[in-house]
């Protein structure tokens, strides 16, 4: 009698298995072309799925129903792939989609601000390009690029490393700026009580293996 009910049982199994659907995986982008720094909205239209596995151009995987990706600033001009995998229940039938969309390079401009709490005028020359500090602030600091009385660069190309140095006659900075972003601020720190985000002392107080760090690197500049 334990025998009959062992293979009814193992029969029922087989007949449940055999009779889950078979996933149809498809899913659509919100568009067909994209611009370097947007996303990617993907959205499942699968049928007969129950779990998921989105791979990403990048090789990066989610697992949620729906999926987002947002496409690296600096990527370039080309294709980018997204994969789908769709699951059955118990996880033993499977089917996938794939779909491709184009991307265009960001071609804009970033701009770099320096300020700083000096009482003296510093020259900044980045990339080539000199502009000076004319102001200092006691206090705050500058919310936004171009801001009055600080040294501004505009119209800078993006994914690049830009070698920069500055200077009050007394004091000396030198450093690197990779543009990934539309504004970016540098606080050119005199006293070495660092408040603010990105300040940067002067080179004398710098450790040495900063410097030997620095040195090592290869910069490109406008």
């Amino acid at each position: 009698m334990r025998n009959i009910k062992f293979f009814l049982l193992i029969a029922v199994i087989a007949i449940l298995t055999s009779c889950e659907r078979e996933p149809i995986a498809s899913f659509q982008t919100d568009s067909m072309s994209y611009m370097a720094g947007q996303t990617v909205y993907l959205t499942n239209t699968t049928a007969n799925g129950n779990h998921y596995v989105w791979t990403m151009p990048d090789g990066s995987t989610q697992t949620s129903t729906n999926a987002t990706y947002v496409i690296p600033i600096c990527e370039s001009s080309g294709n980018l792939t997204f994969t789908l995998e769709a699951y059955s229940r118990n996880g033993k039938k499977k089917d996938g989609a794939s779909q491709t969309v184009s991307v265009q390079a960001y071609n804009g401009g970033g701009s770099v601000t320096f300020w700083s709490n000096d009482q003296y005028e510093i020259t900044v020359t980045f990339g080539g390009v000199v502009d000076s500090i004319t102001q200092f602030y006691s206090q705050g600091s500058p919310q936004t690029c171009d801001a009055s009385g600080c040294a501004n660069f505009d119209g800078i190309p993006y994914c690049q490393y830009y070698y920069w140095t500055a200077t009050d006659g007394t004091n000396n900075w030198s450093d690197s700026t990779f543009i990934n972003s539309d504004c970016q601020i540098y606080e050119l720190n005199v006293y070495g009580a660092a408040k603010h985000k990105n300040s940067v002392l002067p080179l004398s107080k710098k450790s040495a293996n900063d410097e030997s760090m620095k040195s090592q690197k290869k910069y490109k500049s406008l």
